[in-house]
């Protein structure tokens, strides 16, 4: 079933080249408002969130059992394009091939547009700074293409759609709040969530990159508890792609990186793909 459930989400993605027809979240940012009115909240942020976060994953179980008790394959339709809903917004290849195209053609404020929608901080960047600039897009399309897809499947795998959809509503709550106090709840608690995903990626990335060298760094900071999400992932992407200190100050370097980046994350799905296959089969 949860193979069946990825397959399928994954084909619509690859149709639509993002969960986008999908990616509706008006109703969930409203939930949200809703939810911030009620004073009985004010008292424990923690206690609003998971109330946040669990009421809608409860609804949409309880719509896909009665789907599944009435017909079996409308019940698998539902679970589907909540996997759609649950994967990432934005796009991931196109992002990279359009920032790349500005490079090429030294279009920097082409290249500053397309870094901002990664939500790239460009005001620390000195103009004409390529190598910077690149080292930065590395950076978010590394997490971009992490907690849009990976993160997203290891969840799916832990707890359905329900633990896909969990992540999800998670990171667009710590999206789209205002308020510093949920912020850094809503981090620490995606920091919970990533920890674990984030390092069987970063062992993953070593089995389709430089093995050697990305699984020296993921021995030196499996335990580490001080890096966020994003600099453990540079880390292993740094490390599978081969990549120096001297590599990242070349502007070139810097083109080849987000050019293997791409390839780098395709190998890994297949990988995930295939194992979660097998393991099907098997078990």
């Amino acid at each position: 079933m949860i193979l069946i459930t990825l397959v399928g989400a994954l084909l619509l993605v690859q149709i639509w080249g993002s969960g986008k027809p999908f990616h509706k979240d008006a109703w969930f940012f409203q939930w949200i408002d809703r939810v911030n009115q009620w004073e009985i909240f004010e008292a424990n942020s923690y206690v609003k969130i998971l109330f946040v976060i669990l009421l809608p994953v409860i609804f949409v179980l309880l719509v896909i059992g009665a789907l599944e008790h009435i017909v079996s394959v409308l019940g698998l339709l539902a679970a589907i394009a909540v996997l759609t809903y649950s994967f990432g917004r934005g796009e991931f290849n196109s992002l990279s091939k359009s920032y790349i195209a500005a490079y090429r053609q030294s279009d920097w404020d082409g290249a500053i547009s397309q870094a901002k929608f990664l939500e790239v901080n460009v005001h620390q960047i000195e103009p004409d700074d390529w190598s910077d600039l690149n080292h930065q897009m590395v950076v978010a399309l590394a997490y971009r293409g992490f907690e849009r897809m990976f993160a997203v499947i290891f969840w799916l795998l832990l707890g359905g759609v329900a633990g896909a959809l969990a992540y999800r509503l998670l990171a667009l709550y710590k999206a789209e709040t205002d308020s510093n106090d949920d912020f850094e709840k809503l981090d620490k608690i995606l920091w919970l969530f990533e920890w674990i995903p984030v390092r069987i990626f970063g062992l993953s990335m070593a089995l389709t990159g430089n093995f050697a060298s990305c699984f020296y760094r993921w021995k030196q900071h499996f335990w580490c508890s001080e890096q966020n999400s994003i600099r453990l992932l540079i880390y292993y992407v740094e490390s599978a792609l081969n990549v120096t200190k001297n590599d990242i100050e070349n502007p070139k370097c810097g083109e080849k990186e987000l050019n293997e980046l791409t390839q780098l994350y395709s190998r890994t799905l297949i990988l995930w793909v295939c194992a979660i296959a097998v393991w099907s089969l098997v078990f």
